[in-house]
């Protein structure tokens, strides 16, 4: 709540309103993107973003008490990118992509890591049931933007340390035993890690099997809770579930 109000006062004082063609448009592109505490400033000049903008932060947060975290702030160019909210943003050769952050990547990596080193004598069962929340929840998360050689990164590594985890369970068997006892083929894939033989089908989830869904962005000034919305929320929801239908068919 101490940040409602910020979008507002950076438009009105520090975004410079031009007419071309009898249209307003933002000449500096500026533009203010929110959630929660955290929010993004971009602007189309370095200079004015440092003296003109990053000051009237400073002033709208000092009224309320508060001040900008120097050490969580910073300016920095499109073309480097830079990190919000679990994701990365970045200009590649003029196109904007949106990926899963390094620190995100290491984070859902070394927690399946950890869980699988530290349960080294349980049954495949279990092991999945485990590693399955931890693969669904992340991948889900991730699945509105440029995941997909991310997802195959990870899946590459677990399968290493799947694989690891079998050996060390069976060190007087061949790979040709291991691979029958805790791998399967499924269509274009021969290194599904599933239950086999007469036990209870089981198969662990890989990364790249969800479906990439494009997000559609809200508009800001919507509230669910006030009647003139209705007809928009109802929208986005019948557009959800048609994207919905579509991917699980």
């Amino acid at each position: 709540m101490v940040l409602d109000g910020l979008e507002k006062e950076i438009y009105l004082k520090a975004c410079p309103k031009h007419y071309r063609n009898g249209r307003l448009y933002n000449p500096l592109k500026i533009h203010f993107v929110r959630y929660a505490d955290d929010f993004v400033v971009s602007c189309a000049n370095r200079d004015y973003l440092e003296n003109e903008i990053k000051p009237l932060v400073r002033k709208f947060l000092a009224v309320r008490g508060f001040e900008l975290s120097e050490e969580k702030s910073k300016i920095t160019h499109i073309n480097d990118g830079f990190d919000f909210l679990g994701f990365n943003i970045r200009k590649y050769q003029g196109k904007c992509l949106i990926k899963p952050d390094k620190e995100s990547v290491k984070g859902i990596y070394s927690r399946i890591r950890e869980c699988i080193t530290s349960n080294k004598t349980v049954k495949q069962e279990k092991l999945i049931a485990m590693i399955t929340p931890k693969i669904k929840g992340w991948a889900n998360f991730y699945r509105h933007i440029v995941s997909k050689r991310t997802y195959s990164l990870l899946d590459e590594k677990l399968f290493r340390l799947l694989w690891r985890w079998a050996k060390r369970r069976h060190p007087n068997k061949g790979s040709h035993w291991i691979k029958l006892h805790y791998f399967i083929s499924k269509g274009n894939q021969n290194w599904v890690f599933a239950t086999t033989g007469n036990r209870k089908h089981i198969e662990l989830p890989r990364f790249d099997a969800t479906k990439i869904v494009r997000h559609r962005k809200i508009i800001s000034l919507s509230n669910p809770y006030n009647r003139k919305w209705d007809n928009y929320f109802a929208e986005r929801e019948r557009n959800r579930l048609v994207k919905l239908k579509i991917s699980v068919t």
